[in-house]
């Protein structure tokens, strides 16, 4: 009977640890995917010869060496500026990990659209952008990411503020 007890005990320590890890899954695996996605089109971008856009909508490379619609930024106020944001996205996303709030699934999304652009930053000094929309207008998954990712992050925070007294 004892053991039978000390069994019971042991699995409803672990029923927490569980349901942590099952949350992990359910932000980060989503986020994973769409980084794998987004890392695969850029490889393939990056593979292919470049052509020219032929419609509304174009697969090819372009090389964004700006910020935000390509708007300039020196590499000396871009990389400390990203990782302040970055390092400050991770707390949040710890945070919100701990509260298994449905933002945390969010954070991850963002965080992994920004990794996949600062990874394209340090590897080949520039985004590496290759949906073309009307000729003018680059852009890759990770950006969409990180809007998308933005977006529901202001929806959920406008849908639970918390009264100041």
């Amino acid at each position: 009977m004892e053991n039978l007890e000390l069994l019971t005990e042991e699995k409803s320590k672990r029923a927490p640890e569980s349901a942590r890890l099952t949350s992990w899954t359910r932000a980060l695996g989503p986020a994973a995917v769409l980084l794998a996605l987004d890392r695969g089109f850029k490889a393939l971008a990056l593979a292919l010869p470049i052509r020219a856009s032929t419609g509304p909508i174009d697969f090819n490379l372009f090389r964004n060496q700006g910020i935000a619609f390509s708007l300039p930024l020196p590499d000396v106020v871009f990389w400390p500026l990203a990782l302040i944001i970055f390092a400050a996205l991770l707390v949040l996303f710890a945070r919100e990990s701990r509260r298994r709030s449905p933002a945390f699934a969010a954070y991850a999304v963002v965080i992994f659209g920004a990794a996949s652009n600062l990874l394209d930053r340090a590897l080949y000094g520039a985004t590496v952008d290759y949906l073309i929309f009307f000729r003018h207008s680059a852009v890759n998954l990770a950006d969409a990411m990180i809007v998308v990712g933005l977006a529901l992050l202001l929806i959920y925070h406008r849908d639970h503020e918390t009264p100041e007294g």
